[in-house]
Parts: structure tokens; C-alpha cells; sequence
């Protein structure tokens, strides 16, 4: 469910860590560390919370405007809404990381899209998922990952249908969202790393405007 995002997120790190480039800020950086942090947490909350359900469960028998599918779908919408926030602030601050010999306007992952439509789209119609009512169909719309095509603006991002009709294919996408998980967690370990070596305390620091004496 969230492979779109290991796919850009493997492919944004991987392109300074493997070749030791030093981005041009720290501080930008450090924000979309912070942000990962947050994908893995809001997606281990969808993969935890209310997603694997059998519909049998004593709490979800009490839902007072609806079936126990109800009270499931309304729940799972939530988590997914949370996550899908923190998920577009994390995609958009991909848009400012540079690296020393470039401008600010050189941000690598349109050398991904090929187009200036990203950012446009992550605010716009970039949406993780959600199950519409009375459906078990998980409803997507994010990035297309298909790096060895020409992404343009028309086709940088794709459609999917999760089927969710059943306690073993949400139990799937359960175990298949905590494995990506990992990914996102591994590139959080080798992230940290790469700060320990390429920056100091002081890079992450920003500086106090000194006041006028009159």
C-alpha cells in the first residue's frame, strides 16, 4: 500500500548516500527525516489498528449509526487520512533538497518526473487510499514508480484497487505494509548515519536575528 512511497524514498536517499554527496541543507534535510519518522509511525498505526479485522469483534458490535463494516470502515478511513497528511508533507519536502554545486531551483526528484507537475499533484489529488461506503475496496491514487519510463505530468501518478473482501486479504496488506515499514525504517538507520558524518550540531541550528540597540 505504501510501495510508492519506498520506491521514491529509495531513490531520493540512494541517490546522495551511495554517491556520499553532501546536500546543501541540513536543516531541510533533518524535516524530512522528521517526516519519515512520522510516515513509519502513521503506518504502522494503519497496519495495527482497525485494518485486520474479522468483523466479529466485541467492539465493533456497539457502532450506533451502523454495521460492524461500518464502524471498520469508518475507523480505517481515519488512520488512513492521518497517514495520507503526513505522507504528502513528507513527499513535498522531497522538492527542497539540493546539493552544494546546485541552485536551489535543481531539486533531484524532477530528475525522476521530468516535470514541474510533483508538487501539484501531492497537494492536489495525491490521496494513500480509502474505502469507499458499503465498498471492501481500498481506492488509491498515488505516484507512478515506473522510473524506466518517462514520467510526464499526465502520467506521474497512478490508480490502484486494494480488495480488502476478506479477513485473509486485509491480514496481507497488514503483513505487507509492516515489511515496507522496514524498508522505510532502514533508510531511516542509514540516514542517521549519514548525518553523523556529513554535519555538526551547529548545521541544524538557526540563528537568532540580534536585536538593535537604539
Amino acid at each position: 500500500m505504501i510501495n510508492n512511497v519506498v520506491k521514491v524514498s529509495e531513490k531520493v536517499f540512494d541517490y546522495f548516500l551511495e554517491k556520499n554527496l553532501k546536500v546543501s541543507s541540513a536543516k531541510n534535510l533533518y524535516m524530512v527525516y522528521f517526516y519519515l519518522n512520522k510516515v513509519i509511525e502513521d503506518s504502522k498505526l494503519v497496519a495495527n489498528h482497525y485494518l485486520a479485522l474479522t468483523f466479529e469483534e466485541e467492539f465493533l458490535q456497539d457502532f450506533s449509526i451502523g454495521t460492524p463494516q461500518d464502524k471498520w470502515r469508518y475507523f480505517l478511513n481515519k488512520d488512513l487520512d492521518k497517514l495520507n497528511e503526513t505522507v504528502k508533507k513528507y513527499l513535498l519536502l522531497f522538492t527542497s533538497i539540493s546539493f552544494e554545486s546546485e541552485t536551489s531551483f535543481e531539486s533531484f526528484i524532477y530528475e525522476f518526473y521530468n516535470c514541474k507537475g510533483y508538487s501539484h499533484f501531492i497537494k492536489h489529488q495525491y490521496d494513500i487510499g480509502s474505502v469507499p461506503p458499503c465498498s471492501f475496496c481500498l481506492i488509491q491514487h498515488v505516484l507512478n514508480t515506473n522510473f524506466h519510463d518517462k514520467v510526464t505530468e499526465i502520467y506521474i501518478g497512478e490508480r490502484n484497487k486494494i480488495d480488502l473482501s476478506t479477513y485473509e486479504k486485509r491480514k496481507n496488506l497488514k503483513n505487507e505494509i509492516l515489511e515496507e515499514v522496514k524498508q522505510l525504517e532502514n533508510l531511516r538507520s542509514k540516514t542517521i548515519d549519514y548525518f553523523k558524518r556529513k554535519f555538526i550540531i551547529d548545521d541544524l541550528m538557526f540563528e537568532i536575528p540580534k536585536r538593535k540597540i537604539l
